[in-house]
C-alpha cells in the first residue's frame, strides 16, 4: 500500500490537474502527501554581457528570484487549501531555483576575480 506520496506542483503552467490528482490519490490510499514547488528563474537573467553590467544583472536576477519564490508559495497555498479541505495529511516545501543562483554567483565571481 502507498503510505507517502511526493508531488511536484508546477509554477509555470496550470497546477490544478496535478493538485486534484495528487489529493485524490492520497485520499484513496490514506497516504501522507508532500508537495514541492520550485520557482524557476529565467536563464536569460543570468547572462552577464560585460563586467560593468554585473551589478545590474545581479539586481535583475534577485528580483526574478523573488518573483519565482512568490510563484512557488502561491501554488503551494492553493495545494494546501485543497489538501486541508480533503482532510488528508500533507506538508509543503517551497524552494527557489538554486542552480541558477549558483551559475550567477560563479559568473560574477569570475568577472571580479
Amino acid at each position: 500500500m502507498i503510505g507517502d506520496i511526493l508531488v511536484h506542483i508546477p509554477t509555470e503552467r496550470p497546477q490544478r490537474p496535478v493538485v486534484d490528482a495528487s489529493v485524490s490519490l492520497a485520499a484513496s490510499f490514506g497516504a501522507h502527501l508532500d508537495a514541492i514547488a520550485i520557482g524557476y528563474i529565467c536563464p536569460a537573467t543570468t547572462f552577464v554581457p560585460d563586467p560593468g553590467g554585473a551589478a545590474a544583472v545581479g539586481a535583475v536576477f534577485e528580483a526574478e528570484r523573488g518573483r519565482a519564490t512568490e510563484r512557488a508559495a502561491t501554488e503551494l497555498a492553493i495545494f494546501e487549501t485543497e489538501a486541508r479541505n480533503a482532510g488528508i495529511a500533507y506538508a509543503t516545501h517551497p524552494t527557489a531555483d538554486r542552480a541558477g543562483s549558483a551559475n550567477l554567483n560563479k559568473a560574477i565571481g569570475g568577472i571580479s576575480a
